[in-house]
């Protein structure tokens, strides 16, 4: 019994520290495992957030100087404010852009205000007749006590490429928000691109059928329309023009490569020149197609009045002197499908005035081919 109780003890005292080590073996594996965890998705956690917050503060830090906020009155001398909107610099001798609705009421005053209060008398130089765009200067206030007065070295913004922009994006916009929350910053993502909306005022008057839009879930309040849409880099990418008053979250902006070509044409000529083919059209889809029972599902289709202002074809236009038709169905511009997200203005945007273009039509059964001259289209201000 002696030599029995002996090995027994000894055998306990292995198993005991055999335990002992496989105990510790997987405390140390759990711990590793635990500690992994924890410490590195925190870590790399906290690093993309702070990276991100930076960068937004940044963008916002450098872009806020070349905004300006809009200040309508009712007139020069009574000085009544009666609403506003948003614009930014986009050269340093006082040339910004903004909305046309928010500066083209002609018994109005309008004055602008930068981030640091400084005020500047407003001229409009130009509106384009295709988009919600007007091109305005700043002038100092004390302009009527010095006409020779100008501005110069103002912060501006640079020009972003719009066709790089994909959904998930993220954007911030900035704006007079109310008309009396100078420079707000929202942020958020580019939800959606290629919205058609009808714009109105307040007052529900029609201002604009806009094509090719941005939508953004960025807050983009009354007063905020003309402010701009930017990416992480600080570029503009579009121009805030519209909001969905029925719903949360769902604002529009204009596309910048949209309105570049009016841009670089006033610089060039001291006016907005956009080349006109002269036709009224509805764009087809699938649904479009299958309501009127036609065959293709993409192309504009020549649609409207015979004559007047909803006239199909312009008289004395390009497409009446290449003998177009109402109902032709343009099915491409110069070998590129005319669609949704390519309409005819697109396809035209930055052709000169005198450029041809071959038209690609479908009329009843012939499909045939034209080659027709574009014109400036006549602009009344």
């Amino acid at each position: 019994m002696g030599r029995y109780a002996f090995f027994m003890k000894i055998f306990f005292i292995f198993s005991t520290l055999v335990g002992l080590f496989f105990v510790s073996f997987l405390g140390g594996i759990s711990g590793a495992l635990f500690a992994n965890k924890q410490l590195i998705p925190q870590n790399s956690l906290n690093s993309t957030i702070t990276t991100n917050q930076t960068n937004w503060v940044a963008v916002q830090k450098t872009a806020i100087p070349a905004v300006i906020s809009i200040v309508k009155y009712s007139d020069q001398k009574n000085k009544h404010k009666t609403g506003g909107g948003t614009g930014f610099i986009i050269d340093p001798t006082g040339i910004a852009i903004t909305n046309k609705h928010v500066v083209t009421n002609a018994a109005a005053f309008y004055v602008a205000v930068d981030n640091l209060g400084s005020q500047y008398n407003l001229e409009i130089k130009a509106t384009d007749p295709l988009s919600d765009l007007a091109i305005i200067k700043l002038w100092p206030f004390d302009l009527e006590e010095n006409i020779n007065s100008s501005v110069v070295n103002l912060p501006y913004l640079t020009l972003g490429d719009s066709s790089k922009i994909e959904v998930g994006m993220p954007v911030l916009a900035i704006g007079n928000a109310l008309s009396e929350y100078e420079n707000t910053v929202t942020a958020g993502i580019i939800s959606a691109n290629g919205r058609k909306l009808i714009a109105s005022d307040q007052s529900g008057g029609v201002i604009e059928q806009l094509y090719g839009l941005f939508q953004t879930d960025a807050a983009i309040n009354p007063g905020g329309s003309g402010g701009p849409l930017l990416n992480e880099q600080g570029e503009v990418i579009g121009i805030n023009t519209a909001i969905d008053t029925e719903a949360q979250g769902i604002g529009f902006a204009i596309p910048i490569n949209d309105l570049k070509p009016a841009i670089e044409t006033w610089k060039k000529y001291g006016q907005i020149i956009r080349p006109m083919l002269g036709v009224r059209y509805i764009i087809l889809n699938k649904e479009k197609a299958q309501e009127l029972n036609l065959k293709e599902n993409h192309g504009a289709l020549i649609s409207g009045e015979t004559e007047g202002e909803q006239a199909a074809i312009t008289k004395g236009s390009p497409a009446e002197k290449a003998g177009l038709q109402i109902g032709d169905l343009i099915l491409e511009i110069d070998n590129k499908p005319i669609n949704e997200d390519h309409t005819i203005q697109d396809a035209i945007a930055w052709k000169e005035v005198g450029d041809n273009v071959i038209l690609k039509i479908t009329r009843g059964n012939k499909i045939f081919e034209i080659s027709v001259e574009l014109t400036k289209m006549d602009i009344s201000e």
